[in-house]
């Protein structure tokens, strides 16, 4: 990049490649924060069968199978907002992504 014979077209590339690497360790650290690993298992909010005005809420049953005794999931006091294109994420018990890496063999 200091190269005075590196053309401004060269910068601009190795920008957006450091650009892009810096997104991919960051992806990395967030898999590594939450321990998702590569077997994790991803499921999609689908859209509301109902229409537009439908809206899905995450319920606690309370070790309960009547309705009326469960308890809507909150985070810092409110209801925990689960929209159409949310994720839903389940561990698996295996190595995350950044263990996987460095147990791999050469």
């Amino acid at each position: 990049m200091r190269n005075p014979s590196t053309t401004q077209f060269a910068r601009e590339e190795i920008l957006q490649l450091k650009s892009q690497l810096d997104q991919a360790i960051a992806c990395l650290q967030l898999c590594e924060r939450y321990q998702i690993s590569l077997n994790s298992k991803v499921i999609t909010i689908p859209p509301p069968q109902q229409g537009r005005l439908s809206k899905y809420h995450l319920m606690d049953d309370c070790a309960s199978a009547e309705p009326d005794c469960w308890k809507e999931v909150e985070v810092n006091g409110k209801p925990l907002a689960v929209l159409p294109g949310s994720l839903i994420i389940h561990k698996d018990a295996g190595t995350s992504c950044s263990t996987a890496q460095s147990n791999r063999k050469e």
